[in-house]
Parts: structure tokens; sequence; C-alpha cells
């Protein structure tokens, strides 16, 4: 009985005196932390807002692509959402969450040319982008 217990101790303390195997290395697979769970991503729909007679860039150079990041409720997940930004739009936006109607989640950016984006997940999970020029 003593033999069987010591047996494996000197082996992982040989090899990993070695070097060649290391004590981490030998557990078994069903030990190893598993992967967290995939995050879904939403369908997301555009839905773009102009005001008559207003314009918010006076220049003539074509929209900016870029990408916002958004956490989506309840899992934590980050999504990359690409939007179109006018040129004149730089620096960075003001952020604001809050809750909507329905429960849903409102995340709305704001740049200090008057350009905003307004972000709205629905119950089922899905992602409504409205662009207010």
């Amino acid at each position: 009985m003593i033999r069987t217990l010591l047996l494996p101790a000197i082996l992982l303390s040989v090899l990993a005196s070695v070097g060649s195997v290391s004590a981490a290395s030998v557990e078994p697979s069903c030990c190893a932390p598993q992967p967290a769970p995939c995050c879904e991503t939403p369908c997301i729909k555009y839905r773009d807002h102009h005001r008559r007679c207003s314009k918010i860039c006076c220049s003539c150079e074509p929209p900016v692509k870029t990408i916002l990041v958004v956490e989506k409720p309840c899992t934590s997940c980050a999504y990359e959402v690409p939007v179109c930004l006018p040129a004149c739009c730089t620096g960075a936006p003001q952020v604001c969450s809050r809750a909507g109607i329905f429960g849903r989640k409102i995340v709305e950016y704001q740049w200090c040319c008057g350009f905003r984006v307004k972000m709205v997940f629905t119950h089922c999970g899905d992602l409504i982008v409205h662009s207010y020029y």
C-alpha cells in the first residue's frame, strides 16, 4: 500500500526536476477549467432619423466607418456594432445608459457635433441602432 502511494509522488518529483513535465500537465482533463459559454451575436437593425433642413457637417467629406462597443444586459457580453459617423464628429462621445420601456436597455452615444446613436436591446436580445442627425 505504501509503495503504490509513494511511486506516483516519486515519479512526479523526478519528472518535475528534469523539467520536461510539470505537475499541472499530468492532471486529468476533467479538472481543467471549462471555457466560458459563447455569446450569441444579436441581429442588428439600423434606422436613420433625419431632421429636415438640418445639416450636421458643412464639409463634403464622406462618413467615417467606426465600431462602437456595447454590452448586452444580463449576459455582460460585449458586441462590436459598426456605424457610420459624419466626418466632423471627432473625439470621444458622451455615453448614457438607461432602462427603457418594456424593460429594454438603451445605450446612447452623443458627439459634440450633434450626432447621436441610440442602441436599443429588445427583450429577444436583438439590437436596434437609431442614428439621429
